[in-house]
């Protein structure tokens, strides 16, 4: 089912490129299938999906079918995550998919293409306020309660500092909390800050 062309490209691959949602549902039914295969342009299947502006199958490939879920946070030759290429377009809808699904590998807002911007400098930069305004929110959760950060630190902490009480390790959860309390027109007004993200943020070497 992960066979390649000469192109390089497998059957996932044409079915997102002709945007035939039954057909990607039908290959992710197969537990084999490859949902973060790389074509010669190091694009995964979430890349693509983003750029043929296809959300049905975005959440497809993040609905995490038979325990696998499309890593979100896997780089193109660019340097570029699915959430860098769905802010430099003001696909927003898309961009509330990737932020708010509960993936076991949670969207990083932090990190950086290979022109040392992130996707939240992307959105801004092209204008696309809605988009800027919802990964600010996502990242200020983010940097407070990053799950790399405190699964990596839990098991050495005292158990009286691992208390979180109600407070998710998912960003995305907490990003859900505090727009509860803001009315629906805010959130599409942007209140973004110049991005302070060039002294913390990492470049994710490409996977090869």
């Amino acid at each position: 089912i992960n066979a390649v062309d000469k192109h390089g490209r497998n059957a996932l691959r044409y079915a997102i490129d002709f945007g035939n949602e039954n057909l990607v549902k039908l290959l992710l039914s197969n537990e084999n299938c490859e949902r973060n295969y790389k074509d010669y342009d190091q694009m995964t299947p979430l890349h693509l999906a983003i750029k043929r502006k296809s959300p049905e199958i975005v959440n497809l490939l993040l609905s995490g079918q038979h325990g696998q879920q499309a890593d979100p946070n896997i780089v193109n030759r660019f340097g570029q995550t699915p959430l860098h290429l769905a802010a430099s377009v003001g696909y927003v809808d898309i961009i509330r998919s990737l932020l708010a699904i509960k993936l076991n590998e949670p969207c990083d807002p932090t990190l950086l293409d290979s022109h040392q911007l992130t996707a939240y400098d992307l959105a801004k930069n092209n204008h696309h306020e809605a988009c800027a305004k919802l990964i600010e929110e996502y990242e200020e959760e983010w940097s407070k309660h990053s799950p790399r950060t405190l699964i990596s630190t839990s098991f050495h902490a005292p158990s009286s500092l691992r208390a979180t009480g109600s407070m998710s390790l998912h960003p995305a959860t907490n990003l859900e909390r505090k727009n509860d309390e803001t009315s629906d027109d805010s959130s599409l007004m942007s209140t973004s800050k110049p991005s302070k993200s060039s002294s913390r943020c990492v470049q994710r070497p490409s996977d090869q």
